[in-house]
């Protein structure tokens, strides 16, 4: 279940007819691998998409996805959403989705909080995993940099090598902020 389900079901409507539509739908809030894969091949080429699947009682699940925009400057336009009750999967995406971007040489990404609580309380999470005190609210908007990108993949990726995670926890504990470059 996710809340871009309709969106990416009925692509092209406007929102009053997306709403409208969605009352009558008894599972609005489903979709499918294929449904996205059609929804995001219209996208722009510069976006990139990453599923999660899990075997859930003898069936593979989608449990969880990341949508992002990639620009030379910075990742937005974004979008991560996981299951309820699926345990640290955003965390795992997100956390994906910033070592591609530090990957990539792009020193910054674009977060806006959604309206939900469960989003709130996800963007609280990046807040402290990025070093940063207190937590935004629904509808802010800020700016990750490279440093605070680095404590996040410290904090959440799995997928870094000891030396890797040695070379990052200097550039974040360093006195001048890393570069993009030498990250």
């Amino acid at each position: 279940e996710a809340g871009m389900a309709f969106q990416i079901r009925n692509p092209g409507l406007s929102p009053m007819e997306q709403l409208q539509r969605s009352l009558s739908d008894p599972n609005p809030n489903r979709m499918s691998i294929g449904q996205m894969r059609t929804f995001f091949a219209a996208g722009p080429a510069s976006q990139e998409v990453r599923v999660m699947l899990a075997q859930v009682n003898g069936q593979m699940r989608l449990v969880g996805y990341d949508t992002s925009n990639f620009g030379s400057s910075i990742v937005g336009q974004g979008y991560v959403e996981s299951e309820a009750g699926t345990g640290a999967v955003g965390r795992m995406l997100f956390a994906d989705r910033i070592t591609r971007t530090l990957g990539q040489g792009v020193p910054g990404m674009h977060l806006e909080v959604g309206n939900s609580d469960r989003t709130s309380r996800f963007h609280a999470e990046i807040f402290r995993a990025a070093g940063r005190d207190g937590a935004p609210m629904q509808g802010d908007k800020y700016v990750l940099s490279t440093r605070e990108m680095v404590r996040v993949a410290l904090a959440w990726s799995d997928a870094l090598t000891p030396a890797q995670r040695l070379q990052l926890a200097g550039m974040a504990a360093g006195s001048e902020a890393p570069t993009p470059a030498a990250v």
